[in-house]
């Protein structure tokens, strides 16, 4: 008999020990979810749509043991495939900002504000828009 899969219970108690301050622990628990959402080990009501908080929960925990770099590359993951995810952009533009990446800032900032919104309901740069929804 196979197992019942538990990845939303993982996602609580990795939420948990982040709560405690435990990093390694959350971090350790959060990666072996998102391994398991990415290998498709995880079956239960189509975990993927989630995946993206989950990851920023790892960046996060990563950031706060002290491992920013590491947070970097699971932001920078995350944007190559969703480069429109803009609460990622701004996890990501303070993480640079954080280990005084200044070049890489201006370089996204001015890629941001000559892409145009996808939406094609307004005319907008993606900076203006990053900005406007952020201080919503």
């Amino acid at each position: 008999m196979k197992q019942k899969d538990n990845w939303w219970s993982q996602w609580g108690l990795a939420r948990t020990y982040g709560l405690k301050e435990d990093w390694p622990v959350a971090i350790e628990t959060t990666q072996a979810l998102v391994k398991s959402i990415t290998d498709g080990d995880a079956q239960a009501d189509d975990p993927k749509q989630y995946l993206a908080e989950i990851r920023r929960l790892l960046a996060m925990c990563m950031k706060k043991s002290g491992d920013v770099d590491g947070a970097i590359k699971v932001y920078e993951s995350m944007l190559a495939e969703a480069p429109e995810d803009f609460e990622t952009t701004i996890d990501y533009l303070t993480s640079l900002a954080e280990r005084k990446q200044y070049g890489k800032i201006v370089e996204l900032m001015n890629a941001m504000k000559n892409k145009r919104s996808v939406d094609g309901l307004i005319d907008i740069s993606c900076l203006t828009l990053m900005f406007r929804k952020e201080g919503s």
